[in-house]
């Protein structure tokens, strides 16, 4: 293999790993937007839970199954 054989192969290789790199860098952005999504999501289920525990009317009794 000549040098300049090495050279394309070397910037062969090169533009591979930056189309890779860009892939891997999109899929990263779009997890965060998800995982962002995700967590205001939660929070406004965590907001609606805590409203309805708060119109419950108190502590639910603990008591045994029926079955018991």
């Amino acid at each position: 293999m000549s040098e300049a054989d090495s050279v394309v192969e070397l910037q062969s290789r090169v533009a591979e790993l930056e189309r890779e790199l860009e892939t891997l860098s999109t899929l990263a952005t779009e997890q965060a937007h998800s995982i962002a999504s995700l967590e205001n999501k939660l929070m406004v289920l965590i907001q609606r839970f805590l409203v309805v525990e708060s119109q419950s009317g108190g502590d639910v009794p603990i008591d045994k199954p029926p079955h018991w």
